[in-house]
């Protein structure tokens, strides 16, 4: 995404800082570890498609990295998708261009996660927490960058349900994570034929410095989220939501590129 509002740049700029000292010295994130399985489960994709409308933000944060996404381990019912590993080699190089795609296979050791085709989200927003400085409001930003995915092409739909158990979707608040500087998580649901059939993501409403985190933030953290959990790994360029250090606030030419790229591959090995 890029800076559009230089203004807005600056009200944020201070904190940026701030954080972007503590970045500047943090590894870079390890392996995506794997934190459960259980094999005996069966999730089923939601196949109702919906419609969204578009949502825009502008400025420029710094969104850490440490262990941001963790993987649990299911067993579906759904096929297993054709695959032609040298198609899909071939495919890669020649959709390359313009993409994070080959930082996202490196990363995750030669493999891609996705849903199937035709999933539409249930969505649903924890409406309290104990977390301190929260606001109700947070819910309709994060529905919002839910929406701005959408409103870009994003293959997948997103609808909200105030019912918990109904939905393949939860999003959860915390105050701020105590294990390194992330602020926000996403744990990815998937199944033996690397489909993904569920997630959850954590928003924090402070950084682990203590500072408080408002809407713009909060909006930013779940569009990278929302990335992970369409399936995105990191991008190696700021210029894009899914950096895996400091990005603006919206969605990029390149994570949309990588997203359309993603979901025209089946899911797997590409080795």
């Amino acid at each position: 995404m890029r800076r559009a509002d230089w203004m807005a740049v600056a009200l944020v700029g201070a904190v940026v800082v701030g954080v972007g000292s503590m970045i500047a010295t943090a590894p870079r994130r390890p392996p995506t570890p794997v934190v459960a399985a259980t094999p005996d489960s069966t999730v089923a994709a939601d196949t109702t498609p919906v419609r969204t409308d578009d949502s825009t933000a502008t400025a420029s944060l710094t969104i850490p990295t440490g262990g941001e996404v963790r993987v649990r381990l299911v067993r579906s019912a759904n096929a297993a998708p054709p695959r032609d590993v040298a198609e899909i080699q071939r495919h890669i190089r020649l959709g390359a261009p313009g993409t994070y795609i080959n930082d996202m296979v490196a990363e995750q050791d030669s493999a891609l996660v996705r849903w199937p085709e035709a999933t539409v989200f249930n969505v649903w927003i924890a409406p309290t927490t104990d977390a301190t400085e929260w606001l109700p409001e947070y819910a309709d930003t994060v529905r919002s960058a839910f929406t701005a995915w959408s409103a870009a092409g994003a293959p997948i739909g997103a609808r909200f349900t105030t019912d918990s158990a109904s939905a393949n979707v939860r999003i959860h608040w915390i105050d701020r994570f105590t294990d390194g500087s992330a602020i926000g998580q996403t744990l990815q649901t998937w199944d033996q034929h690397h489909w993904l059939v569920a997630g959850d993501i954590t928003i924090a409403t402070h950084a682990s410095t203590g500072q408080t985190l408002d809407a713009r933030w909060i909006r930013a953290t779940a569009l990278h989220e929302i990335g992970h959990l369409y399936g995105l790994n990191h991008s190696s360029s700021t210029g894009d939501i899914m950096a895996s250090e400091a990005h603006a606030l919206d969605l990029s030419r390149a994570d949309l590129s990588t997203l359309r790229l993603l979901y025209a591959l089946p899911p797997g090995p590409v080795r």
